[in-house]
């Protein structure tokens, strides 16, 4: 894995609305749940096949973020490759799941969003 608060090419995250909630693992695993079913929402990927699929299938109606390349992330936020398409947004120092939240929610205002048909809209004319 690899850490960055600068990013190395363009990321899109998915997400249903704001402001951003995270799960809190604790309370996830107190109630039994060793693994999550649906997107955890602070997974951002590139375009791709993986992405396009996950979008497909995404319930609602979500709105797509885009985090350009070369972007410097804001102060305390970094993104990690996990593996090949899929990169997350992490905190570099210890945080209050709230103030996670805020600052993730902050993020996505800060950044250029649209609508699924808008983005798919994007790709088809290339």
């Amino acid at each position: 894995m690899k850490r960055y608060t600068q990013l190395p090419m363009t990321l899109f995250w998915i997400q249903p609305c704001l402001p951003v909630r995270v799960r809190d693992r604790a309370t996830q695993e107190s109630l039994g749940r060793t693994s999550y079913t649906e997107l955890n929402g602070f997974s951002v990927r590139p375009y791709g096949l993986r992405m396009a699929g996950i979008l497909r299938d995404f319930p609602g109606t979500p709105r797509m973020y885009r985090f350009h390349g070369g972007m410097t992330l804001p102060d305390g936020l970094c993104v990690w490759r996990e593996r090949r398409s899929h990169w997350s947004i992490h905190v570099t120092r210890d945080l209050p799941l709230d103030e996670f939240d805020e600052r993730l929610t902050m993020l996505l205002e800060s950044v250029p969003s649209q609508t699924v048909q808008e983005f798919w809209n994007e790709i088809e004319s290339g």
